[in-house]
C-alpha cells in the first residue's frame, strides 16, 4: 500500500530498508537479511517501473501483484542461496530444501493473494486518507 500510495521510483527500496533495520534490531541474523530487504524493495521498484505502474492513478492490481509476487519469490531465492549456499549457516540437506521450498511457495502465494486484494479492494478506499 505504500509504495502504490508514494508511487515514485525507490518508493519500495526505501520503505524495505526501513523494515529491514528495525527486523534486524530482533533478529539474530538481522544485519544479514538486510540484504534481502533490499533486494525485495529494489525489484518491487524495477517490476513497477517496467510494468509502467508508477504515475498511474489507480494502479491496475495484476500489475502490482505480479511485481509484489515475483519480488516475493526472488527475495526467498537470495535467502536460501545467502544462507545456505554462501554462509552455511544451516546444513543443505534436502529436508531443509524441501521446507524451504514450501516456505518459500506460502510467501509467494500469499503476496499474490493478498497484494491484488490490497490493491483492488483497499487501496481505493485508503487512497484518499493518504493524499
Amino acid at each position: 500500500m505504500g509504495v502504490i500510495s508514494i508511487a515514485s521510483y525507490g518508493s519500495a527500496t526505501l520503505i524495505s530498508l526501513v523494515a529491514g533495520v528495525i527486523y534486524s534490531l530482533f533478529s539474530p541474523l538481522g544485519p544479514i537479511m538486510i540484504v534481502s530487504w533490499l533486494v525485495r524493495g529494489a525489484s518491487t521498484d524495477a517490476l513497477l517501473k517496467v510494468t509502467s505502474t508508477f504515475g498511474e492513478g489507480d494502479p491496475s492490481p495484476f500489475k502490482v501483484s505480479l511485481a509484489m509476487t515475483v519480488s516475493s519469490f526472488l527475495t526467498g531465492l537470495g535467502q536460501y542461496f545467502l544462507l545456505f549456499k554462501v554462509l552455511h549457516l544451516f546444513p543443505d540437506t534436502q529436508a531443509a530444501l524441501a521446507l524451504t521450498e514450501f516456505a518459500i511457495g506460502v510467501a509467494v502465494a500469499s503476496t499474490l493473494v493478498v497484494s491484488f486484494l490490497a490493491t483492488k479492494y483497499l487501496y481505493g478506499r485508503v487512497k484518499p486518507i493518504l493524499r
